[in-house]
């Protein structure tokens, strides 16, 4: 039997064991980290919003009793109550006769006293009058022309004119009734704009400059909201402790809307100074009890957790933070339970609103 070539055998194990020697001493292939890609979005300012209720009552803007500058009896009323009238209009007349010649003879003192006048200035222009009778002219030229325009204004008082669109609300004389100066003939309200008055708290009064909007509807029929201006208030509250404030309300709005009709007032107003923020609702997680967000530094692409105090989820899908963000931060929108604190990660830039599909 032949025997096995031994040294044959033994190069064979020599040449194994330095395969093997070698495998055993090369270096291992390094990995690469992984990348994390992550979606970023910039936390928004949120003003919250609330909406007040109160009972209002439309007002005219402007009232105004009519009377005539003279007295006498009146001769035309020439509006009725409820009448809408415009401005110059003629509201009432009174009998001009006794107007009529105190202004016939104050004419005629006028005409002969400037006669007079006349003739002593062109005699001073001579050189033939003194000139003391020439100032005295003068005097007297002075005076008989406020008797003229005197005369004028009477006679032209004894007719009362509308001083601006509006209604006549109320008529307290007929004619044939003797009136004297300054006696309230009839009473019109300005229908230019009306106005809107309320009554609100201590709370809501010192929130004034935070009003948003303000606007009412009638409390019969459907109306849509109409808009108020604020045009003032009063500083110290009425004997229930409330303040009063007044709005002007332009009656175009709404033509079925007239002074004395109640209104449901609607006061939007930001309760807070400070300005709330809102995230995406995925950007937010849970972590040892606290809600949290990933904060995004772009100085060394790293992100931290950072705790936040949410109020509510609003209409649009994110979620209101009251406290925790200042509104300059930009936050993880996407996989948030995945990270990690401190891990840097690599933002995602949106797609342009040209790339459609995100294709390019």
């Amino acid at each position: 039997m032949k025997q096995p070539n031994l040294p044959t055998i033994g190069c064979a194990f020599a040449l194994c064991a330095s395969l093997l020697g070698a495998g055993c001493t090369g270096q291992r292939p390094q990995l690469q980290p992984r990348e994390y890609r992550v979606k970023i979005a910039q936390v928004q300012h949120c003003d919250s919003i609330e909406i007040a209720e109160f009972a209002g009552m439309v007002k005219e803007a402007q009232s105004v009793n009519l009377a005539f500058r003279v007295g006498g009896a009146i001769m035309r009323i020439h509006v009725i109550e409820g009448q809408q009238v415009r401005k110059g209009q003629p509201v009432a007349e009174m009998d001009p006769r006794d107007y009529a010649l105190q202004l016939s003879a104050t004419q005629a003192e006028y005409d002969k006293a400037m006669d007079e006048i006349n003739r002593v200035k062109a005699l001073y222009e001579r050189q033939s009058v003194a000139e003391a009778d020439y100032q005295k002219a003068k005097a007297g030229e002075l005076l008989i022309q406020a008797h003229l325009k005197r005369a004028n204004d009477q006679m032209a008082d004894t007719k009362l004119y509308a001083p601006f669109d509006g209604y006549i609300q109320r008529i307290n004389y007929r004619p044939g009734e003797l009136v004297n100066i300054g006696m309230p003939v009839a009473s019109i309200i300005n229908v230019e704009q009306y106005h809107v008055g309320i009554e609100v708290p201590a709370a809501l009064f010192v929130l004034r400059h935070r009003f948003h909007n303000v606007s009412c509807t009638p409390t019969i029929g459907r109306s849509e909201p109409i808009a108020l201006e604020p045009i003032g208030h009063e500083v110290m509250a009425n004997s229930n402790r409330l303040y009063p404030m007044t709005f002007r309300l332009n009656p175009r709005a709404n033509r079925s809307i007239v002074p004395g009709m109640e209104v449901k007032v609607q006061v939007a107003y930001r309760p807070e100074a400070e300005q709330r923020t809102s995230v995406p609702a995925d950007a937010v997680f849970n972590a040892d009890g606290q809600v949290c967000v990933w904060v995004f530094n772009p100085a060394d692409s790293t992100i931290a957790q950072t705790a936040v105090t949410p109020d509510q989820l609003a209409a649009n899908g994110t979620i209101i933070i009251n406290e925790g963000l200042s509104g300059n931060e930009f936050i993880i929108t996407a996989g948030v339970h995945s990270l990690s604190n401190g891990l840097k990660v690599v933002p995602i830039a949106p797609k342009a609103a040209t790339n459609i599909g995100g294709l390019l």
